[in-house]
């Protein structure tokens, strides 16, 4: 009587600890994936700052030397100053810049302000290799990862008897410009994701960041996720004024976006699909089991009120 009271009426002992081994699992899986992705993050970000820094500096320079009428490569940074020319070199993993303003004041600045990078000039080459004398390339270098931005100018301001001066290549350069050099602007923080960024209080929390790769990596390189993230940019932005001013709707914005982390990490990253297989997997087998002793519960009960009957 009683071993047919626990195959029709409840949960075996064997059931019970099945059910309890894959809670334990996936409670363990959640810790391991929780500690991974907060590594992989810090990871990201720490590279996407360096990128990004990295990027701006290079189009910045682009724009700076588009006006270069003289210009000279130095194989050492400059010792003396002469303010008639403006001065860009590197000095303890900073990129500085020296220039006069337009109210005839010194300027001397540093690009980077997050990264460690650095920048190199080289002479410009044509196809067969032989130097070109009007073309300035220059690579801005991160020694924090494995990075660099290789950019070029054509210097149509010089004159047709008139090339670059100094080496061939160099970490410091020496020029004069047409128009006034202009300051680095800040980052865009425009692109973050604005309603993740107010739900969690700061673009720098692990959920932000993979929002944003997700966005980066795999939204834009289609048609349809591009329209998306345009749609999003230009509707978003109200609303996140909005959620940030209240405390209950940062937190229900940051249970409706939990579904959407899940699958935007599963997407980038295998380690997470491994592990959410696992979870559902997990889960469908403790789904299974206990629905089962439900069911057997159920039908005990019909069984013995139709006996009664």
């Amino acid at each position: 009587m009683k071993k047919n009271v626990l195959g029709k009426d409840g949960v075996t002992l064997m059931e019970l600890l099945i059910v309890i081994s894959l809670m334990l699992l996936v409670m363990g899986l959640g810790y391991s994936l929780y500690f991974y992705a907060q590594k992989s993050f810090s990871n990201y970000e720490a590279r996407w700052i360096v990128q990004n820094e990295a990027r701006s500096i290079s189009r910045y320079l682009e724009d700076q030397l588009d006006t270069i009428y003289q210009l000279e490569i130095l194989d050492s940074n400059p010792v003396s100053f002469d303010d008639e020319y403006a001065y860009l070199w590197n000095e303890d993993n900073q990129i500085h810049i020296r220039y006069i303003d337009d109210d005839d004041e010194v300027v001397s600045t540093t690009l980077n302000h997050e990264s460690d990078l650095t920048v190199e000039f080289i002479r410009g080459k044509d196809s067969k290799g032989n130097f070109i004398n009007n073309f300035l390339q220059f690579q801005v270098v991160s020694n924090d990862v494995d990075y660099s931005v290789l950019n070029g100018v054509e210097l149509r301001n010089l004159g047709k008897n008139m090339s670059i001066e100094g080496g061939n290549t160099g970490n410091s350069l020496k020029f004069k410009t047409v128009s006034l050099i202009s300051e680095l602007p800040e980052m865009d923080y425009s692109t973050f994701c604005v309603v993740a960024t107010a739900s969690y209080g700061s673009y720098q929390e692990p959920a932000v960041m993979l929002l944003r790769r997700f966005r980066d990596e795999f939204l834009n390189d289609f048609g349809l996720g591009r329209t998306f993230v345009r749609f999003y940019y230009n509707h978003s932005k109200p609303l996140s004024q909005v959620i940030a001013r209240s405390g209950v709707l940062r937190l229900l914005t940051r249970i409706l976006l939990y579904p959407l982390i899940a699958v935007a990490g599963m997407i980038l990253n295998p380690v997470f699909r491994l592990y959410g297989f696992m979870y559902m997997n997990c889960m469908l087998i403790a789904y299974i089991l206990l629905k089962k002793s439900t069911l057997s519960v159920l039908y005990g009960r019909m069984g013995n009120f139709s006996c009664k009957q």
